[in-house]
């Protein structure tokens, strides 16, 4: 079974209108003076952009990497105006590399023995959302592409209902465990020199995919080079 190491960054989609504003939401019922309710807006608006740039239809990629831990393909795609959505030259990089037909157009996952592949990757489930999502939108949704042409090609079953993949966030840093930090789970894997001032992913894909390369040699994903 093939493994392919994905690492991302996140923006905002660019549609004017596309956020809720502060203005649709009450204020807290003890909250009479002005200025105070101005500023709990505010800081209400700030919390509605960092939510919606890390969820589908609000937030699009801005940089994805790709490696094919078989075959050690890697690419980097960065959004470019004008240019194809990063979702879709992502499934284009996926049907070149021989994976067009790894996931089925159905819901009824694949008996175990039949994955050709998974995605590996920090918050690999969001990645796949956007990416599914994206992909499945009516090409007036880009209005800087005239080339969308993957509608309905994507399989269902890559985006939604997929097992296949492994979450290298819920792996080695579990949600449950509330004040548990990415520089404690480095410096217990003895990475913390190794990427020190790395504090957590989807901010410098480059970066994130040497740590994710890295943690999932240690937990045993992929195997390690030989010496």
């Amino acid at each position: 079974m093939n493994k392919i190491l994905v690492t991302f960054r996140t923006k905002l989609v660019d549609i004017p209108d596309l956020l809720p504003s502060p203005e649709e939401f009450d204020p807290p019922a003890n909250y009479r003076n002005e200025e105070t309710i101005a500023r709990w807006r505010s800081e209400l608006a700030e919390k509605i952009r960092e939510a919606a740039a890390e969820q589908p239809y609000t937030a699009t990629f801005d940089e994805v990497h790709l490696l094919d831990a078989a075959t050690r393909r890697y690419d980097i795609y960065r959004a470019a105006a004008g240019e194809k959505p990063l979702s879709v030259r992502v499934w284009e990089w996926l049907k070149s590399s021989g994976y067009d037909s790894a996931w089925p157009h159905s819901l009824l996952p694949p008996d175990r023995e039949s994955v050709q592949a998974i995605l590996v990757g920090f918050d690999i489930k969001l990645f796949m959302k956007i990416f599914g999502i994206e992909c499945s939108l009516p090409r007036t949704w880009y209005p800087d592409s005239d080339s969308v042409k993957v509608k309905r090609e994507v399989p269902l079953g890559l985006w939604y209902g997929n097992y296949a993949y492994k979450d290298l966030t819920d792996i080695v840093m579990p949600g449950e465990c509330r004040y548990l930090s990415w520089r404690t789970v480095l410096q217990a894997r003895n990475l913390h020199k190794k990427f020190e001032g790395w504090n957590g992913p989807h901010k410098d894909p480059g970066r994130d995919m040497l740590v994710a390369a890295e943690l999932a040699t240690q937990i045993g994903l992929l195997e390690a080079d030989a010496e």
